[in-house]
């Protein structure tokens, strides 16, 4: 095998830029945008670098799908060129959509970039085939490509390495100062510029009639049959078993099964995708059979999967994450009926679905994005007006009390709304804006505490127990020190029965029934000063206020005063663990600082 040398690399790396001049050149900007915003460690200030880095990512793949198209169709240089125009118009389209203040934008701005991005990944994986090409010249395609993005990122990773190691020489040993930012930018320079140069530098060529003839890779199917393959019946098994259950019980089947069918199910597709090139092959004609059967199988399971997330919907509404999963329950659906019913068979009507429905969910009101915000502001809708805190379309904070699940929910929904599309649905309800002064602040819209507080409620955390759970009760600030001779740190922890901590002086604690109770004794003797009830102290002050995860507590209510036997005692409690459950109360930790007076000083 003959090494390449300087001058072939330099002439692939000429050849490849003719090839795809547009992607190159993307690759660059994008490049330097991404340096730049991390010399300025992100840019604390909104700009329009967010932007264009959004759209240079989302270029590589739309530009690589325009030439590898344009390729496929023979088409000349000048129309080449309109192609390319083309997609660059589109790419400025959704830059001017991204919001230059990005770090406070809504999190459906990143969730609709990850879509678009999947559906021209999938669209990449597609375009190969749009001229008919024969089924197994679309799958070489693809894996030859597959390869070539897999070693370009290890060569990205040596280099980075390697020269990595390089900077740190000349700091260590050379004195040279070398930034701590000057790492991530090399990382951003390899993966920007070299690795997308060195994939398309090793794409095959899409033009009819190339390469057609290809040998199927050993290992590959070596991987699928001894690898995935019982992978894929362990989860069968598993599945079908359970299905039996919820037969007999007639029990509905639980959420968790969900991320099991998808397991059985993505393992079973990227088993058929791996096989399929082989049902040609001389002994091979039983995988036509087992891909036959799989998705026979596959249907009763997907029958469960949409009960199960059915039922999570209708108990919480839909959202992002759940709006996905049943997304991908019905392509799954349209997939086991092409399997079954169509005679082509193909394996590209895969990444092309997969595109279609990306980009079809991405916006409109029928997205993912709409109906997600849609269907839990109905829900708070109808949790507000059960409650009595929405009437005749406005919020009022006068209202019997709520009970304490509809207020967890409530909370959850607000902060859902606010994080991931904004208040402007709801702001029909409220006289007051809910958008925050954007002079004084760059977040967009008040917190959800705040809007709780309109409501008449106390906003509740979602991991929070109406009747049991851990608070953690913390002081507001410093502990007058005078009037005592002594200061110990006192830091313990329910790990022990019987704890004994020394404080000086002649003095110590010792922690018994966890540490509900404090005795304070002699060190060298058995004298027994006074003893503290600190979970009579902690249930006291919880009564005082509602059931939240941190409170802030006046420092002369978390102050606790005793004397006995000559010994003057201050517990100063900066947060105090508490764990609750129905009325009864357990301390679990405690950091505190003792302030005491020995006996022997005492006046």
């Amino acid at each position: 095998m003959k090494l390449p040398s300087m001058r072939m690399a330099i002439q692939d790396a000429r050849d490849t830029f003719v090839r795809f001049p547009a992607i190159i050149c993307n690759a660059i900007l994008g490049t330097a945008v991404a340096v730049i915003l991390v010399d300025h460690e992100g840019s604390g200030e909104p700009s329009i670098l967010f932007s264009i880095l959004f759209a240079t990512i989302l270029g590589i793949p739309l530009l690589f799908s325009l030439a590898v198209y344009a390729e496929r169709k023979n088409v000349r240089w000048p129309r080449v060129l309109g192609f390319q125009a083309i997609g660059i118009l589109l790419l400025v389209v959704y830059a001017a959509t991204v919001p230059q203040d990005l770090t406070f934008a809504p999190t459906a701005v990143p969730g609709r970039f990850f879509l678009f991005g999947a559906a021209l990944s999938f669209l990449m994986m597609f375009i190969p085939s749009a001229n008919d090409t024969p089924e197994q010249t679309f799958w070489h395609f693809n894996w030859q490509f597959f390869l070539r993005v897999v070693m370009a990122g290890v060569y990205a990773g040596v280099l980075f390495t390697g020269f990595a190691l390089a900077l740190a020489a000349l700091d260590n040993l050379f004195g040279v100062t070398i930034p701590g930012k000057r790492y991530p930018e090399l990382w951003v320079a390899i993966v920007g510029l070299f690795a997308p140069w060195f994939t398309l530098a090793g794409t095959p060529d899409a033009r009819p009639g190339v390469a057609t003839d290809h040998p199927y890779p050993r290992g590959m199917k070596v991987f699928a049959l001894y690898i995935l393959g019982p992978i894929v019946l362990v989860y069968l098994v598993i599945l079908y078993a359970y299905l039996i259950k919820v037969l007999i019980a007639w029990d509905w089947p639980k959420g968790w099964v969900s991320g099991l069918i998808f397991g059985f199910a993505g393992c079973g597709v990227l088993l058929v995708v791996l096989l399929k090139p082989l049902i040609e092959k001389e002994g091979m004609v039983w995988i036509r059979r087992a891909i036959l059967w799989f998705h026979i199988v596959l249907a009763p399971l997907l029958v469960m999967l949409f009960l199960a997330i059915g039922r999570r919907v209708s108990e919480y509404g839909i959202t992002e994450p759940r709006y996905i999963a049943l997304t991908m329950a019905a392509w799954l659906g349209i997939i086991v009926l092409y399997f079954l019913l169509s005679r082509k068979n193909s394996l590209r009507f895969i990444p092309l679905s997969l595109c279609l429905m990306a980009f079809g969910i991405s916006f409109g009101p029928w997205g993912l994005f709409a109906v997600s915000e849609s269907s839990q502001r109905a829900r708070l809708e109808t949790l507000l007006t059960s409650a009595g805190i929405l009437n005749n379309g406005r919020v009022t904070a006068t209202h019997p009390p709520v009970p304490f699940e509809d207020v967890r929910e409530i909370s959850g929904i607000l902060t859902y709304l606010r994080d991931a599309h904004g208040f402007e649905s709801i702001q029909p309800w409220f006289e007051t804006n809910l958008r925050i002064d954007t002079a004084v602040s760059r977040l967009r819209y008040k917190p959800a505490a705040d809007i709780a507080e309109m409501m008449g409620i106390t906003f509740v955390q979602p991991w929070e127990g109406a009747r049991g759970g851990s608070v953690t009760l913390r002081a507001n600030g410093g502990f007058p020190v005078t009037g005592y001779d002594r200061l110990a740190r006192f830091s313990p922890y329910a790990g022990f029965n019987d704890r004994v901590d020394t404080l000086g002086g002649g003095v110590c604690i010792r922690s018994r029934d966890g540490i509900n109770t404090l005795t304070f004794t002699g060190t060298d003797t058995s004298v027994q000063y006074l003893t503290v009830d600190l979970r009579g102290h902690a249930a006291a002050i919880l009564q005082g206020y509602d059931r939240n995860v941190i409170k802030a507590v006046p420092d002369t209510i978390m102050m606790l005063r005793a004397s006995g036997n000559g010994l003057d005692v201050c517990i100063c409690p900066w947060s105090i663990d508490v764990w609750t459950k129905d009325d009864s109360t357990r301390i679990t930790s405690m950091e505190a600082i003792v302030l005491f007076t020995t006996p022997e000083r005492t006046p």
